[in-house]
């Protein structure tokens, strides 16, 4: 959540249930405090939150606790150890390392005698107290250790910034407050001990390397080696967490048979039996997650989203923002802590009978039921606020390459599955054929070229393709209008249904399409141009309309 995110957030927020409880941080906490209540606002709650003036924590956990309010402590190394305070200066006598860990040992002592919510420990870097390394080393190892003594969080040493800390007393950088605050309304809501009962999982570049209906069975990967790795400890996560007690369930753009393939051919961790539920569909991922709270009869709070794309993981938040929703990793590096938060969000415990047939007493649950007309999220205003750009362009025999790639690779929304080798594409061009492409641009970053269109001088349009990565964006009909703009004269569809190009059919599936004589499919231009006006409103447009 950005700054102005927060701000819009509590301007919109108009009341909710009072939550109360006393943040122990000696520093600043305005900025922090913005972010508290924009988060608590999100589930729900109104945040009144008190804090004790700077630098009085010791005369505040020696003091009598109020009893009707939780607390919630964010710790520096110089709560333990005044003088490794920075805005303090370095020391100017020498110290004794065993004197330190005593004021450290001492208010341990205090702070354990304290009934504190959760503790959170920053391990700051420190100015040094010694001229041997090695000892100012081992302080901050112990700092570390007494924290982990009374159970406090350590949170990652890059939260904490000197610039900030000494320009305005916040130790926390601009970047990483609200990571912080969101891990604080956490647990003041219970979420970090565990209160989460169902994972739903996305599947291609999740369970699994790769898209199963572009690249296909054979190409995706999951096994314990190469780029498979990452996706075998995921499975295996899920694998105990189900053992445990947990739902997985699986949503997927995708055709229903093409999701599942994996789980019936392939020798994976999961079988199709360890999931409650798998959706595969190409509606939005917020209404099979809403559908899916409703038939269950589960709260949404108890959510955890996954998924690798950022794209899906917003729309996701913003429709549902009770579920909490967290990035696959595209590093490696990423994984230990992304397993890590998974993992804190489950709280198995003893397990029950009931717990080791959890998933099965669920999934005949939702057997049982009637099925259910999804609620459609509300993706015009999601969309308006990613500030989409298509860059629109008419391709030559010297700057195709990409295009044949992605018509090529294509399966899904493919309109007949045909593969052009370069030669072959050069002919049509050469004949006075067009071919268009379309690139995307977000308020993420770019998504590259995503659209393709070759048409032959007659107007009938032998390839249309789009990239799965941009499904839902409404740029099929936002690409597809300008063209008609551009296009002298009238256009048809060379559509040959294929196993996987269900996507197109839905395209299809409407007044503005009709079969010719010719078995080739009739573009109504004014009756589409009209139909998907609001399609173009949600996108600018650079390139092709100012050729």
């Amino acid at each position: 959540m950005k700054y102005l995110e927060a701000h819009k957030t509590l301007l919109n927020f108009t009341g909710g249930t009072p939550l109360s409880f006393l943040l122990g941080m000696s520093g600043t906490s305005d900025q922090l405090l913005i972010f508290l209540r924009a988060f608590a606002a999100t589930k729900g709650f109104a945040l009144n939150v008190d804090t004790f003036p700077y630098g009085t924590l010791i005369q505040t956990i020696s003091s009598p606790q109020e009893k009707t309010s939780k607390e919630v402590f964010v710790l520096m190394p110089w709560d333990f150890i005044p003088e490794l305070d920075w805005r303090s200066g370095f020391p100017k006598k020498s110290l004794h390392m065993n004197a330190l860990m005593d004021k450290a040992s001492s208010v341990t002592e205090k702070l354990k005698k304290r009934k504190i919510e959760k503790i959170l420990y920053l391990p700051a870097p420190t100015p040094s107290l010694f001229y041997d390394g090695q000892k100012n080393r081992k302080v901050s190892s112990l700092l570390t250790l007494e924290a982990e003594s009374f159970c406090a969080d350590i949170l990652e040493p890059s939260c904490f910034s000197l610039s900030s800390y000494l320009a305005t007393g916040m130790p926390i950088g601009g970047g990483k407050v609200s990571e912080v605050a969101q891990i604080i309304v956490n647990i003041l809501l219970c979420q970090d001990k565990g209160t989460s009962k169902i994972l739903v999982t996305d599947l291609d570049n999740v369970m699994w390397s790769g898209v199963i209906a572009e690249d296909g069975l054979k190409e995706i990967k999951f096994q314990p080696n190469g780029e498979g790795f990452p996706h075998f400890l995921y499975q295996s996560l899920l694998r105990r967490l189900i053992d445990e007690g947990v739902l997985v369930a699986a949503v997927s753009r995708n055709d229903p048979k093409v999701a599942n393939e994996p789980f019936l051919k392939k020798d994976m961790l999961l079988t199709k039996k360890d999931l409650v539920a798998l959706i595969a569909s190409y509606d939005s991922k917020s209404s099979h997650i809403k559908s899916l709270a409703n038939q269950l009869n589960l709260d949404l709070n108890s959510f955890v989203f996954i998924d690798d794309n950022p794209i899906e993981i917003a729309e996701v938040s913003t429709t549902l923002p009770e579920v909490t929703c967290i990035q696959f990793p595209n590093e490696n590096d990423s994984l230990p802590k992304f397993f890590d938060k998974i993992d804190q969000l489950f709280n198995r415990g003893k397990l029950s009978n009931e717990d080791k047939v959890r998933t099965d007493l669920y999934r005949r649950r939702l057997e049982s039921l009637p099925e259910v007309d999804l609620e459609p999220a509300d993706l015009t205003k999601f969309l308006k606020s990613l500030n989409m750009t298509l860059e629109l362009k008419s391709r030559t025999k010297l700057n195709m390459t990409r295009a044949l790639q992605l018509i090529n690779k294509t399966n899904q929304f493919n309109i007949n599955g045909r593969r052009f080798e370069d030669n072959e594409a050069e002919k049509i061009l050469s004949d006075n054929g067009k071919l268009f492409t379309a690139s995307l641009y977000d308020a993420s970053g770019s998504h590259g070229e995503v659209l393709s269109c070759l048409i032959n001088k007659s107007g009938l349009i032998l390839s249309l393709v789009m990239s799965c990565r941009v499904f839902q964006r409404r740029a099929e009909y936002a690409f597809l209008s300008n063209i008609l703009r551009k296009w002298n004269g009238s256009l048809k569809l060379d559509f040959r249904a294929t196993q996987k190009n269900t996507p197109v059919k839905k395209f299809l599936s409407e007044p503005a399409f009709s079969e010719s004589v010719d078995e080739e499919i009739l573009i109504d231009t004014n009756l589409f141009l009209l139909s998907h006006n609001d399609d173009e409103k949600l996108f600018s447009f650079i390139g092709l309309n100012n050729e």
